[in-house]
């Protein structure tokens, strides 16, 4: 039976797990998912597929125009006349745009700052790493001492 009840909260979450990569109402399709079942509930949300939202392009700014988005390598998206194209770099992005000027001198600072912030995001949480770390090494020796006395 808890086998059960465990298998049906599975099944939920990853229901409302689905419904949030499908742009979709967590809640909703949560509570779906609970009065129905989540085999159902889920086989629904994969026949709806995706919302229209999902396949929006999101942009992080514009360079003379032209919408673009970083991606985490650092090649950079942008919706060119005929269709979304991915530049491998900074650089070509720019070459590809025409009269680009002043605008993409800021582009490149604002990749600077982008790639300094990664880089202290990145030291911070391996800092709190170490720290998580050296607080379940401390709280494993103190029960070992425990056990052993």
């Amino acid at each position: 039976m808890w086998m059960l009840v465990v298998s049906y909260i599975v099944g939920t979450i990853i229901v409302g797990m689905l419904a949030d990569r499908y742009r979709r109402s967590v809640g909703a399709w949560i509570a779906l998912s609970i009065v129905s079942s989540p085999l159902i509930a889920g086989l629904i949300l994969l026949a709806s597929g995706p919302s229209a939202a999902t396949n929006r392009f999101h942009s992080d700014g514009s360079l003379a125009g032209i919408p673009y988005r970083w991606q985490p390598d650092w090649s950079i998206d942008a919706v060119m006349p005929g269709g979304t194209v991915r530049f491998k770099t900074l650089d070509h992005f720019i070459a590809a745009v025409p009269h680009a000027g002043e605008a993409a001198d800021n582009l490149r600072r604002e990749r600077v700052r982008r790639a300094v912030e990664k880089l202290r995001q990145a030291k911070r949480q391996r800092q709190s790493f170490e720290f998580f770390a050296v607080v379940v090494i401390a709280l494993g020796k103190i029960a070992m001492g425990r056990i052993r006395d």
